[in-house]
């Protein structure tokens, strides 16, 4: 059920920040991918919390955007352990999130997350979050799939 252990889905481009998407849905996945697809970014994804931590510790990905709650490693428990070793700590961490927005937020902190997102959010915000986790300035244009009034949503 969920995305493929060690799935990509970009070809090797050394130049790019790496992007790991961590979620056990496939469709949200997907829809994570479509929004950040304009070559910009390599693009990774795991479908579980101890299937993302391997490839944190393999691929060294510059941002990791995850789900708070999966079966198995809990995205908060990942961030948690991703900020603990010195290895990976400089990661940074999006958790997405359709827990309750104040409680999942809190939790988020604790575990050390560098930014949050409430579900059902904008493509937009997405692409922000990314953005601003990369460094990135944000002065591009829009990006065309965020163009139209829907949210993604798990």
């Amino acid at each position: 059920m969920g995305a493929s252990a060690f799935q990509k889905t970009d070809r090797r481009k050394p130049n790019k920040q790496k992007v790991l998407l961590v979620d056990e849905d496939d469709r949200l996945i997907k829809l994570l991918e479509l929004t950040l697809e304009d070559g910009r970014y390599r693009l990774l994804n795991a479908g579980d919390g101890v299937v993302g931590l391997e490839m944190v510790r393999k691929e060294k990905p510059d941002l990791l955007a995850l789900d708070a709650l999966m079966p198995g490693k809990k995205g908060f428990d990942l961030c948690r352990e991703i900020k603990a070793s010195s290895s990976t700590a400089g990661t940074r961490v999006v958790i997405l999130s359709g827990l309750d927005e104040r409680e999942a937020r809190h939790s988020a902190l604790e575990a050390g997350d560098d930014d949050y997102l409430a579900k059902p959010f904008s493509p937009m915000d997405l692409i922000a979050k990314v953005e601003r986790g990369l460094g990135l300035d944000g002065r591009r244009r829009p990006h065309p799939l965020a163009v139209p009034a829907h949210s993604l949503s798990a």
